[in-house]
């Protein structure tokens, strides 16, 4: 028990302990109603953030257009999911950065997939033969705080091996929202 035996035939004691009871329920009340106000306002954020389209600021794309803007006419096709105007808006986003770099960009050109997918994925034929404007581009996007971009081997007889294929997914965090 809290409140000591000695305490029990003592009307001030008892009224001590009373009050010193009120005083940390108080205190508990007002910590956790501190506790929810925070948790409201992280959670809102969180909300805002997930909520907000990805785009390309002012000093990602100066940044971006400097460091890929070394081989001008490279070719890159910009693929962005047909179920999203998010992805496709940031693909467009994206082709415009490569076209002021100096790229070849074609896109966003419109695909599907069984299972959707989230961020941006530069596709590559092999791990065995990463081509060197494919980790520049990879490297580029990263360093500009794209954190949600991976490479994935797709080998295609299609595209020639000299181009660059960008697939831009969901929006992280939408993924779990699909049904």
């Amino acid at each position: 028990m809290i409140i000591p035996d000695s305490c029990w035939n003592s009307l001030q004691c008892l009224q001590d302990w009373k009050r010193y009871l009120g005083y940390v329920a108080a205190g508990l009340a007002g910590f956790a109603a501190i506790a929810v106000i925070l948790a409201e306002v992280v959670v809102e954020s969180r909300i805002n953030t997930l909520g907000l389209p990805r785009k390309i600021d002012d000093s990602q794309r100066r940044t971006l257009i400097k460091r890929l803007s070394v081989d001008p006419g490279t070719h890159v096709q910009v693929h962005a999911y047909v179920t999203s105007d998010e992805s496709q808006r940031y693909a467009a986003a994206l082709v415009s950065v490569l076209k002021e770099a100096g790229w070849s960009a074609d896109g966003p050109v419109l695909y599907t997939r069984d299972q959707p997918f989230e961020g941006l994925r530069v596709i590559i034929d092999s791990w065995n033969n990463v081509p060197p404007l494919s980790r520049l581009l990879l490297d580029s996007l990263r360093e500009v705080g794209i954190r949600d971009v991976a490479f994935e081997v797709e080998p295609s007889p299609v595209m020639p091996s000299s181009w660059i294929l960008i697939r831009v997914g969901l929006k992280p965090g939408t993924v779990a929202n699909q049904d």
